[in-house]
């Protein structure tokens, strides 16, 4: 013979189902505000990118229509190092003149290798291959010797880019700091280079080729070495 269900036992089970379904719904519209605060985040993040790339094209079509406003007479020079350490924001010329046409600014806190040094009226100027991470290849650039320091043992702790991770390393893909835990960590399969984002909790953010941000441990983070040794001996100008 069937025994009849009592009334508050039924009631006490629809309770339940419609709090369990609550909670799975809740939990999903965590999850999806996280997802979209941290598309949020890159697309804001792109943006700025997008921005400093406009820009870039706007002086290089200036300085394409743009001639120099003077002759330059050239003279080139030894120079010890093979890299300078750019401690302030910088603009990088088309040409080794002050009214040159800037292409690109070089964020503080950046290494530069040094590809050539002409000394032109008085003043050394270098040319350098700037890191950057918004475009397909780096950019090369004159900037005064003057504006930029030897890279140091005691600037390494001071630089943003460029830093490099290891093939190997563990990783996590994405803005949101929030969201890393070993389940999510994949391994680089070549070396990832970038900009410092920001660091927190023993990690550091990178803002790689492409616009992508990964997360990596500090421990894994590598820096350039210092090029505190001259070939000759050098007094700064």
């Amino acid at each position: 013979m069937l025994r009849r269900v009592p009334t508050a036992l039924v009631v006490v089970i629809c309770l339940v189902c419609v709090l369990a379904t609550g909670l799975v719904a809740f939990g999903s519209q965590r999850g999806l505000v996280a997802k979209v605060t941290d598309l949020e985040s890159r697309l804001a993040e792109k943006e700025k990118a997008l921005l400093s790339v406009q820009k870039e094209n706007e002086a290089l079509r200036s300085a394409a229509q743009k001639p120099a406003t003077r002759p330059i007479s050239m003279l080139y020079v030894s120079f010890p190092y093979k890299v300078r350490f750019v401690e302030n924001e910088l603009g990088a010329h088309l040409l080794p003149q002050e009214e040159s046409a800037v292409l690109r600014t070089i964020p503080a806190g950046t290494v530069v290798k040094v590809n050539d040094v002409v000394g032109v009226n008085g003043q050394l100027w270098l040319h350098v291959t700037i890191p950057v991470y918004d475009g397909p290849m780096n950019v090369k650039g004159w900037v005064q010797q003057k504006e930029t320091v030897p890279y140091t043992r005691d600037k390494v702790s001071q630089v943003r880019c460029e830093l490099t991770v290891a093939a190997g390393s563990p990783f996590f893909e994405g803005f949101d700091f929030s969201r890393i835990s070993p389940a999510n960590m994949e391994v680089a399969s070549h070396l990832e280079r970038g900009m410092l984002g920001e660091r927190r909790n023993g990690y550091t953010r990178l803002v790689t080729p492409g616009g992508r941000d990964i997360w990596v441990e500090d421990k894994y983070v590598i820096y350039p070495p210092p090029d505190d040794a001259p070939s000759v001996p050098w007094t700064e100008r």
